[in-house]
């Protein structure tokens, strides 16, 4: 028999904070399911009340409480699976749109960065060669004239 005071979940179940109990959504969603299902039962029950009265000219009060009540109740059923079904048609859409990012836009940011990357490394090194022609071109330069030449050469952390 099970240990009842054991509060670690069994091997094999999901964890019990993953879901909200009630509701059966993931954990956070629970009060904006909620406040779904309160104006989705008040719509449904507007509906079926005034589906019910289309042809009443005069209702009396206890009438009207009896035709809410009436209505009422199913309708928070109807809201509440159509908050449920909501609920989980999102949470599968995101997990294909997570799904959709990590196997197709991830590699495509990676490879264009990739090649960005090469790209400024080739930019680099002809902007890098062409400073370092230009000092060679001087030096030459300034020996051919007899001056002496003291620059230092370019390197790559000094941009000119």
């Amino acid at each position: 028999m099970a240990d009842c005071e054991n509060d670690t979940t069994p091997p094999g179940r999901p964890d019990n904070d993953s879901r909200e109990a009630i509701w059966s959504v993931p954990s956070g969603w629970g009060r904006p399911c909620f406040a779904a299902f309160g104006i989705l039962t008040i719509a449904f029950t507007a509906f079926l009340v005034g589906y019910d009265l289309r042809d009443a000219a005069s209702v009396a009060a206890g009438d009207m409480l009896a035709v809410v009540l009436r209505n009422v109740f199913p309708s928070g059923g109807a809201a509440a699976v159509t908050v449920i079904i909501i609920a989980e048609a999102l949470q599968y859409i995101m997990a294909t749109l997570d799904y959709l990012r990590s196997k197709w836009v991830k590699p495509l940011i990676d490879r264009y960065r990739a090649e960005g990357r090469a790209q400024g490394r080739v930019q680099g090194r002809a902007e890098m060669y062409e400073q370092l022609r230009q000092w060679l071109e001087r030096r030459e330069a300034a020996q051919q004239a007899g001056t002496p030449f003291d620059e230092p050469p370019p390197s790559p952390e000094e941009p000119q």
